[in-house]
């Protein structure tokens, strides 16, 4: 399968849980693992510019839940690289 090539690198919140800038820089992704259900799939749902950090990134209320059930963390990254 042809997954685009990631401009960004993830950066770890806490132990199976990472955050991910789409490659335009406006849409932030959450990879993080779930008690026996693999690794889901997040997205910020609050205002974002290129450069400029986000709000709390522990404040999950403003996270939306998009996938669940990757067997992978890779997995769930593709998945992050598909919807952009």
């Amino acid at each position: 399968m042809d997954v685009t090539e990631r401009r960004y690198v993830m950066t770890k919140v806490g132990s199976g849980d990472y955050l991910l800038p789409s490659n335009d820089g406006l849409t932030i992704w959450r990879i993080a693992r779930d008690e026996g259900e693999g690794w889901s799939l997040w997205r910020w749902s609050g205002e974002t510019r290129p450069g400029v950090p986000i709000g709390d990134p522990y404040d999950w209320s403003k996270w939306e839940l998009r996938e669940q059930g990757h067997d992978s963390r890779r997995n769930a990254v593709d998945a992050a690289m598909r919807a952009a």
